[in-house]
Parts: C-alpha cells; structure tokens; sequence
C-alpha cells in the first residue's frame, strides 16, 4: 500500500467515529441545550433556561410581565399580571442570568410592562461561579459572555464540568452514554415529574399527587452542612460583580419604563437560623437587605423584605422542603408582593 493511501485510511478511521459521535450528541440533545426535540422528546436532563425562551417566542408578543427569580419562584402563578404574564424563573438564577434574560428579550424587541424580582440570600455570594446551565444555554449566554464580571466569576467553576466547552464535551464518550440513555428513555416511555406549563409556571405533576394521596412533611432534623456549603460558603463580602451585573439589568428595565417589585424571598426556618446564628451570614444578611432597599429606594421600585414565612402569612408546612413554597404559600406570597404597590 503506498504512503499516502495508508495515511487517508488512518485519518478516515480517525474523523469518521468522531464526526459520527458529534453527529449523535447533537441531534439527540440530551441536555436539551439546542432546544430540537426531534429524537429525545423528553430530555435526559432538561435545561430550564432554554425551554422558557422557547415558550415566550411561541407566544408572540411584543411586551410581557414577569416573574423573575431562581427556582423558588418558578411555582408563582403570572396570571396576576394577566395574558402577558409569564414565568421566567429558572434553577439557581444568578444576577448574570437575569441579565442575560433581560437582554435576550431586548433583543427580541420584546417590552418588559411589569416585572417581579425574586432576590435569594446567596445570589450575591462572589465564590459562587456562573452557573453551567446557563454557560451550556448559549442563546442566551451570548448575551453576557463578553462582560468582564462574566469572566471572573466563570474562571471559578471547576475545569473538569460536564459543560465545558462545546467540542470537550459533544465528542466524549460520556455524552454519547447519555444520548444513549435518553433514546432509550423516550422509546421505553417514562412519567414527567414536572411540567412547565405555557405561562413558564411550574407544577410539581409527581409531587402534588403524592401529597393528595399521602400528605407531606419535610424532615426537620436533616443535616444541612452541604446546603450551607454549596450556597453560602467564603461568603466573605457582597460581591461587586454581581452587583455591577444587577444593575445593568436595572439600567435595561429603566430604559423599558418597567414596573418592578423587588422581593427578598423567603426561607424555612431551620435555615435562617443557621444563618442568622453564623456572625459573617448574619452581618451579610443586613448589608444584603440594607442595599436591596436603597436600590430600590433609588429606581423608584417597591422593595418586598419576604424573609421570613411569617411575614407572608404562610407556615412551615407549607413548603416543599427547606427552601421550596408550596403553591398555596406562592399564592399568598404574590399578594403580600401586589399590596405593597
């Protein structure tokens, strides 16, 4: 066989597997990353923050009212805010992925009316990196990468993620297993957990029945160490980045005349007594409180401080977990919000 023949098999034996493999991982979309569908219906794992910018453009729209927060607002019902209401809430939403929101909607040329804010403890937390979900929803990353605060807070994220970058990750092995599992999945049929209906609102499908049917109660005495760790771990000081991040959203909904309520949410109490017993937690608490309301003091917005259950009228046993509200304490924390206007 002469050289160069030898050669061309080797590289077509090499290129082939790897285009296949590429192939593969992004035509399934495991992840739902792409938003196609088209082979895993239901995704292995679903990405929040794509699906929600999938239903704001099948609603067609060129303004809309918002919840906005992590995922302990993503079970507040938008018909507060009538037929443009929607629920924008994705899983452990940081201030880079409102930005990122915001700037997505403005480039849609789509108007924000009224917006609510939902601000948790941690999201001020400097050690926390950008989120991966949100690095791996690159529609709407798009719109933050190139921020400087963006990039220092990334550079804290372990180098050895899943989402990593694009061609890492959708020519390994490791995906490929998982596009498998996904096919597999949706041909032998398994039952949602969840659902994000129309309005982007969330709704606990496997949950709620399971209360209907048995009740529920969380464990009060669980060991909170890796909660605490993971949320509020070298929480040293408020950090500028994200601060800098916030208000280049506030600066955008300005510039839209939007109305905004800005609410601090609330936690169970076996949490902010883990954070009001800790010196450093506590003293970032008020500076955290103090400079929500000054904030909103000068955007002229209405500042909700929902801390604590009781200050919306609801109870401990009205949460799903240590953080999560029932739909009922939703309803009550939505009209604690609206009377404040």
């Amino acid at each position: 066989m002469k050289p160069k023949a030898f050669i061309f098999i080797v590289l077509i034996s090499a290129i082939v597997p790897s285009i296949v493999l590429l192939s593969i991982n992004i035509v399934v979309d495991p992840y739902n990353e792409f938003g196609y569908r088209n082979i895993a219906r239901l995704p292995l794992v679903e990405t929040v923050r794509l699906e929600k910018i999938r239903l704001i453009e099948s609603k067609h729209t060129k303004s809309i009212s918002l919840i906005l927060g992590s995922s302990r607002m993503m079970e507040i019902s938008p018909s507060v805010f009538g037929d443009r209401g929607f629920n924008y809430s994705v899983n452990s939403a940081m201030p880079e992925d409102f930005l990122a929101q915001i700037r997505w909607l403005d480039n849609k040329g789509i108007k924000i009316d009224r917006i609510v804010i939902g601000v948790d403890f941690n999201m001020f937390n400097g050690s926390i990196p950008v989120d991966p979900r949100l690095i791996s929803a690159r529609q709407l990353f798009a719109f933050v990468r190139n921020e400087p605060a963006i990039q220092r807070l990334a550079k804290l994220g372990r180098n050895d993620h899943i989402i990593s970058d694009f061609w890492r990750k959708y020519l390994s092995r490791r995906m490929l297993d998982d596009s498998i599992a996904a096919i597999r999945a949706n041909i032998l049929g398994f039952s949602e957990v969840t659902d994000t209906l129309a309005n982007g609102m969330l709704l606990r499908k496997r949950d709620l029945e399971t209360r209907a049917a048995y009740g529920w109660k969380i464990d009060e005495g669980i060991d909170l160490t890796a909660y605490m760790d993971e949320k509020f771990s070298n929480y040293v000081h408020l950090s500028n980045e994200r601060f800098e991040l916030f208000q280049k959203s506030a600066d955008l909904l300005e510039k839209m005349g939007a109305s905004v309520w800005l609410v601090l949410t609330p936690y169970h109490p076996i949490v902010l007594e883990k954070i009001y017993s800790d010196k450093q937690l506590s003293e970032r608490f008020t500076e955290l409180k103090n400079a929500l309301f000054e904030m909103a003091k000068k955007d002229k917005w209405t500042f909700v401080d929902a801390t604590e259950l009781k200050s919306i009228r609801c109870s401990k046993d009205e949460m799903w977990d240590i953080v999560h509200l029932m739909p009922e304490c939703s309803v009550k924390l939505v009209e604690t919000i609206m009377s404040g206007d």
